[in-house]
């Protein structure tokens, strides 16, 4: 239901949730983003993680902060179309004078996770990187894994803002230039017909509104 908040305050990660249409699902994992793909073949969830923080400096992984501290989740939206959830926290880990959120989404049908995470502090730049080393390559709008895991999936992370795509170690991507938030798209691509990577990028760059309405009979 739309409102209800659940708190975690003093906890490292809110937990305790998990926001899925039955084909693409995400949960938190010690503050990371564990993305995950149901596998009709396998029969199984496959996952990758994800983490959100920011580049200071020179950008790029070796100067990015992973933000790990979620104390709150709070269902913004709950829908037949489409669910969206908010985190909040605090950036830093502890006694910042400001909060960090992230919020997540997941459409109907949708093989991807949407959302925007809002760090309140514009001299940063908002990114987000895999939480392992896995080489990456660009793509229009952000970046996927270079090489499909032992799965046959790859990663896919993009946005639409101005971006600095980073494909090495920990890849990622982070905002051009400093700012608040950073909108992005994060998943897994296969090279099946339903998610491979032409086909996410563009469920993500020209994804339907979906509108409800009562009507006579």
């Amino acid at each position: 239901m739309a409102g209800r908040q659940i708190f975690q305050l003093g906890s490292a990660a809110a937990t305790g949730w998990r926001l899925t249409n039955h084909f693409t699902r995400v949960t938190n994992v010690s503050g990371d983003m564990r993305v995950e793909r149901y596998d009709v073949i396998a029969l199984a969830w496959e996952a990758t993680d994800f983490q959100f923080g920011t580049v200071t400096g020179a950008g790029g992984s070796a100067n990015f902060t992973a933000n790990t501290n979620w104390a709150t989740v709070t269902v913004l939206c709950n829908r037949p179309e489409a669910a969206i959830i908010r985190l909040t926290g605090d950036a830093g880990g502890g006694g910042a004078a400001f909060t960090v959120t992230l919020d997540l989404g997941v459409r109907r049908g949708g093989s991807l996770i949407e959302g925007r995470f809002t760090y309140y502090d514009a001299t940063h730049k908002p990114a987000i990187f895999r939480d392992a080393s896995e080489a990456g390559t660009a793509i229009t709008g952000g970046i996927e894994a270079t090489a499909a895991n032992a799965s046959g999936n790859k990663y896919v992370i993009l946005s639409p803002n101005a971006i600095t795509k980073d494909v090495t170690g920990t890849s990622g991507i982070e905002l051009t230039s400093a700012g608040s938030y950073i909108d992005i798209g994060i998943g897994v691509s296969n090279n099946d017909l339903i998610t491979g990577a032409v086909t996410v990028i563009e469920e993500y760059f020209a994804a339907h509104r979906f509108r409800q309405a009562v009507v006579a009979r």
